[in-house]
């Protein structure tokens, strides 16, 4: 599960945004990182090769991901 951790890294910063302030530049600069994570093709990183292979065999990732993607819409 190690993979994920470039995924549970970006969470972790999300989660560390003070409430008040979930309208900053800052959130908005992490959700870029995120879509740019999640967009990224199969010839990337470890992480991108296990996350299209997990796009692949599971129809539940991949709904899940589209969902995320259109969340993270500009």
């Amino acid at each position: 599960m190690a993979w994920l951790q470039p995924l549970t890294a970006l969470i972790a910063c999300i989660d560390e945004v003070p409430e008040h302030g979930k309208q900053n530049l800052g959130l908005k600069d992490l959700a870029v990182r995120l879509r740019a994570l999640l967009a990224a093709g199969a010839n990337g990183s470890e992480f991108h090769r296990k996350y299209a292979e997990a796009l692949q065999r599971s129809p539940d990732a991949l709904v899940a991901h589209v969902e995320a993607l259109r969340a993270l819409q500009p």
